[in-house]
């Protein structure tokens, strides 16, 4: 019986961990969406302003670039805010043999 105690102790501490990790990487996440955000924001200025066609059309590959960055860093947030609630809704962790 002391031995399953010290194991659930042990998971829990394996869990909060785990929970840390994913509320780092989220905030992570969350900066570099920002970022991309205003990045995204600047190109369609700068798209705004130029009238060169090659620098209209290095423009548009930037913007498409931003848009393929932002989805993908958007996706990954959900998923690691999915897993931060469904991690924090579960009691217990036993351990894998």
């Amino acid at each position: 019986m002391a031995d399953n105690a010290i194991a659930t102790t042990f998971t829990e501490k394996e869990r909060r961990k785990m929970l840390r990790e994913l509320d780092d990487e989220r905030g992570q996440l969350i900066q570099a969406v920002a970022k991309t955000r205003q990045q995204l924001t600047m190109a369609r200025m700068y798209f705004d302003t130029v009238t060169d066609t090659e620098l209209i059309e290095e423009s548009v590959y930037e913007i498409n670039a931003l848009q393929a960055r932002y989805s993908y860093l958007f996706r990954k947030l959900r998923e690691i805010e999915q897993q931060i609630r469904a991690d924090k809704g579960v009691g217990q962790y036993e351990k894998s043999p």
